[in-house]
């Protein structure tokens, strides 16, 4: 029994830690919050597993940066559910990580949520952005770098 508790405090420690060398691709985002899938992640066929990123252009009131999840998608009835959340600072300190699956909700027609599902289930993009990153840090400073050079561009 101990062997299996020790494996799953393993699991727990690898999946709660920010994913690299992967291809997290945008596939929406507001001023404050960049959202993107790590296309490598991509697991199933109607009923999907994928984890996704919100990078937030400014540290959150909570203080977090960066909110990693593994999200379940089923495709044919377009709902989802969290399987895995997890929060972190920009230097990667985790600020809050839980497990298990949270009940499932319909997608709700022109939201972020239903951007990553068409993107996960269906190849289909709001925006295409052909700027693919190894990791979910160099999403959130690209993220940021960009809404930094939007707040400097003038108005015509």
């Amino acid at each position: 029994m101990r062997w299996l508790f020790g494996a799953f405090l393993a699991l727990s420690s690898f999946m709660a830690s920010p994913a690299s060398a992967g291809q997290w691709r945008m596939v929406a985002g507001t001023t404050e919050v960049g959202f993107y899938f790590d296309q490598s992640t991509v697991k199933g066929d109607k009923i999907k597993t994928v984890w996704t990123e919100m990078a937030y252009a400014k540290t959150s009131e909570a203080g977090f940066d960066l909110v990693l999840r593994m999200v379940e998608f089923n495709c044919e009835e377009r709902s989802s559910a969290d399987l895995f959340i997890a929060a972190y600072k920009a230097d990667g300190t985790s600020i809050y990580s839980k497990g298990g699956r949270r009940p499932s909700n319909f997608i709700i027609p022109d939201t972020s949520e239903e951007y990553l599902l068409k993107a996960v289930c269906f190849n289909e993009y709001v925006i295409d952005v052909p700027l693919v990153f190894n990791s979910a840090y160099d999403a959130l400073g690209n993220w940021r770098k960009s809404r930094e050079l939007s707040s400097t561009v003038e108005p015509h």
